[in-house]
Formats: structure tokens, C-alpha cells, sequence
């Protein structure tokens, strides 16, 4: 059995939401948010196949309160080579300056009795080596969130405001494949196909696309330089106003080596 405990913690000075235009100040907010946590996690192995790792997280937020995050994973051996993983765990997101405190006195006001928004995942996943850089990994995920944040308006004065509204269900598949060279070229390619409903409604989530891939290719070049070309696409979504947008690609080239760092 293996024991990791650890603390962290986060105290702001100042955290300013500041909003000036034309030489005139609209909102001059000043209100740190602090974050103080501690964390337990247990490794057991219990057989030459079979481990087992259980944690938990308290965290303490000086704006909503506390949370705690369990998470336990089993890991079995299917041969050198495989593995099968089973994987539980909760997170939750805490509400942040803009939507706590936000208040221009005309069409948005703040709510700081916000509290924080939930998680709990479920996943199986394989993982096969081919070789020590050559792996296929096949994940197929469950996530139930609670208590999403929503921009919405106030019958009682018709201003914005952010509400604790909404929950949430994700399901899933993802496959990832990774293969680097002897000459130190480095591949790697993702696919997932997820589908995120509201719970009430059970309709498409807004800003959730189906379908998401990504493709990247590394190589070295002048013995201490690295460049990165990447590609991905993002499949259709829908809009808060319940139209679509249409599917797009993205396209990065970065370039790493001894002082410099360039992207694009």
C-alpha cells in the first residue's frame, strides 16, 4: 500500500474586475477569492494484475464553502502489452469574479450566493502498446453535471444574471492513436463522438459539438529545435439562440528550442 497526502493553498492579494472605456471607469470591483485544500490518495496493488487507487479532495472556498471530490480507479492487466481501466470520480467548477460580482447598474447585475458547478465521470478504457512508442487507447465515458451556471434574466427588475440552473448528461467514445520514430518524429491522432443533452428538456446542449478530432506531427530540425503542426476539427453546434453553427478546422504551427518559443 502507497499513501500521497498533500495541502494547497491560494490567497489573493487582489483580484480586480476593472471595466474602463473613454477615459471613464463602469466597474472598479476588488474582491479575492480564496482557496485552501487537502488531499488523500491510497495505491493498492492487489494482485500482479489487478491495482487499485481510491482519493479524495476537500476543498474550501471562502465564496461558496466546501466540496469534496472522491475519485477510485481499478487497473487490470490484460498481458504486457494491455490494459483495462475503470475509472469514478467528482469536480466540480467554482463560480468566478465575473459571474459572483459583475454589476454595470444597467443590464447585468451579480449574485453571490452562486455556489459551484458539479461533475461525476464514469469511464472504461483500453489501452494497448504496441511498442514503448507505439500505443491505441479506446474510452468510452459517462458525465452527469449539476448545478450549471446559465445567463438569464431576473423577471423582478429584467437584468442578466448568472443562475445555478442547469444539469447536464455527456456520452461518449474516444480513440487515440500515437506512434514516434526512431528519428524522433512524433505522431499523434484523436477522435471523439460525444453527445451532451439537458436532463430536463433532454435536447442537444448548447456549444457542445458531436463530433471533435485532432491530428499532430512533431519533428526535430537543427539538432535543438522543435516544430508542431496541428489540425483540428470541431463538428457543427448548437447556439443559445437554437440555431447551428457550421463545422470547422483549426491549424497551429509552433516551433521550440533554446530561447525561442514561436507559435502560429
Amino acid at each position: 500500500m502507497q499513501w500521497l497526502v498533500g495541502v494547497y493553498g491560494m490567497y489573493s492579494i487582489k483580484e480586480q474586475l476593472l471595466y474602463e472605456y473613454d477615459e471613464e471607469t463602469y466597474q472598479d470591483i476588488n474582491k479575492p477569492i480564496n482557496n485552501y485544500a487537502m488531499y488523500l490518495q491510497a495505491l493498492y496493488k492487489a494482485s500482479d494484475k489487478l491495482t487499485f487507487n481510491a482519493g479524495v479532495r476537500y476543498d474550501y472556498y471562502d465564496t461558496f464553502g466546501s466540496h469534496i471530490s472522491p475519485r477510485l480507479s481499478a487497473v487490470y492487466s490484460l498481458s504486457e502489452k494491455s490494459a483495462l481501466k475503470f475509472i469514478y470520480g467528482e469536480a466540480f467548477r467554482a463560480p468566478n469574479g465575473y459571474e459572483l460580482y459583475y454589476d454595470d447598474d444597467d443590464t447585468q447585475k451579480g449574485n453571490s450566493n452562486l455556489v459551484e458547478e458539479k461533475i461525476e465521470s464514469y469511464e472504461v478504457v483500453w489501452e494497448h502498446h504496441f511498442s514503448k512508442d507505439h500505443s491505441l487507447t479506446l474510452n468510452g465515458f459517462y458525465y452527469k453535471m449539476d448545478d450549471l451556471l446559465r445567463l438569464t434574466t431576473d423577471p423582478s427588475d429584467d437584468l442578466l444574471v448568472y443562475e445555478n440552473l442547469d444539469m447536464a448528461e455527456s456520452k461518449g467514445v474516444e480513440i487515440e492513436y500515437k506512434k514516434s520514430w526512431e528519428n524522433g518524429v512524433q505522431t499523434a491522432y484523436n477522435y471523439t463522438y460525444q453527445y451532451a443533452t439537458d436532463t430536463h428538456s433532454n435536447e442537444w446542449l448548447v456549444n457542445s459539438p458531436k463530433h471533435l478530432a485532432n491530428a499532430r506531427i512533431s519533428f526535430p530540425f537543427l539538432e535543438k529545435y522543435r516544430t508542431s503542426l496541428s489540425v483540428q476539427y470541431v463538428g457543427e453546434k448548437k447556439t443559445i439562440n437554437d440555431e447551428s453553427v457550421n463545422d470547422y478546422l483549426i491549424s497551429n504551427l509552433s516551433v521550440r528550442g533554446d530561447n525561442l518559443n514561436f507559435r502560429t
